[in-house]
């Protein structure tokens, strides 16, 4: 990949392009299509801000000074941050996965610059090349997989307690950011001396009761700041684990597919109880409890991971 490609949180387009400039790309030049920000040039690169929020070099040469520019735009009173997130909720083929992350600012900034943004902006091949990068620059990281014979399992528990999935997807978080939390927090004392990190926990909001209830059972959270959100992927830390647990979930579609010899993708809701283990493939006690919605639904190749441009 020979251009530079990523994606700035909303609303600071402008300050990135001021700050660009202090950083050396002062050559502005006329934009040339209506959806262009601003364009400037840092030697041979040309470097093009968009309205959707979306930065494009030509070159990656031009990656460190995009680096320290976003290392002021990720500055935070925290010294890290924990992000989560989940794949395959909704769906119901294959497994559900939950991933954490943990960064902090300079690694933010740096995975930012190399392209790390919400998964569903990305292509497959784009998510496994980011997925490495996430591992390699982070201070802790943990996916967990729920098979879907152990969700079919776990989902009939909680119906039986009067529980719905948010109370499976509020365990499945807390227990990757738990394992991340303690990890970081190590490493972040090995590496920085005595002082405790100052922490915040970032999640794609989906039940925030339920998520901070969970939570409180695992983490002392008087001494952690927890923010749930909407489209909390504009954090860094939550589009890496966004990438982890999408990553995940399809490797392990891949994985099935070729030893059934046959693309699961292609499989519709009401064809699979054909399967002979079929609960072993699907979220089959999902589908019955969402067979009226389900009934007139297709899945579509991969689960939406085709690239947006």
């Amino acid at each position: 990949m020979t251009a530079l490609v990523f994606k700035l949180r909303a609303g600071t387009i402008d300050e990135f392009r001021r700050l660009l400039s202090q950083h050396g790309a002062s050559e502005l030049v006329e934009a040339k299509k209506p959806n262009e920000v601003f364009r400037a040039k840092h030697g041979p690169t040309l470097i093009i801000g968009y309205r959707t929020g979306k930065v494009v070099a030509n070159r990656r040469e031009v990656q460190p000074i995009v680096s320290k520019v976003l290392e002021t735009l990720e500055a935070t009173d925290y010294d890290i941050t924990i992000g989560s997130d989940e794949a395959g909720k909704g769906e119901w083929l294959g497994p559900l996965t939950a991933a954490a992350v943990a960064l902090t600012p300079k690694q933010s900034a740096t995975l930012r610059s190399e392209g790390v943004m919400d998964s569903k902006e990305l292509s497959p091949h784009r998510i496994n090349e980011l997925r490495e990068r996430i591992a390699e620059g982070c201070l802790s990281q943990r996916v967990l997989i729920i098979s879907p014979e152990r969700f079919n399992r776990l989902f009939e528990e909680v119906r039986k307690e009067g529980k719905s999935l948010n109370d499976l997807l509020a365990w499945a978080h807390t227990t990757v950011i738990f394992k991340v939390h303690d990890e970081a927090s190590k490493r972040y004392l090995g590496e920085a001396g005595p002082k405790t990190p100052t922490v915040r926990v970032v999640i794609d909001e989906f039940d925030r009761l339920k998520t901070e209830s969970r939570l409180e059972r695992a983490l002392n959270l008087r001494s952690i700041t927890v923010t749930q959100e909407t489209k909390a992927e504009e954090e860094i830390a939550v589009a890496a684990a966004g990438i982890l647990a999408k990553a995940a979930r399809e490797a392990w579609i891949d994985n099935q597919s070729r030893k059934v010899g046959r693309d699961l993708r292609a499989i519709q809701p009401g064809e699979i109880n054909q399967l002979s283990d079929a609960h072993k493939l699907a979220k089959v006690s999902y589908i019955e409890s969402m067979r009226p919605k389900l009934a007139t639904r297709r899945t579509g190749p991969s689960n939406s991971l085709n690239k947006q441009v």
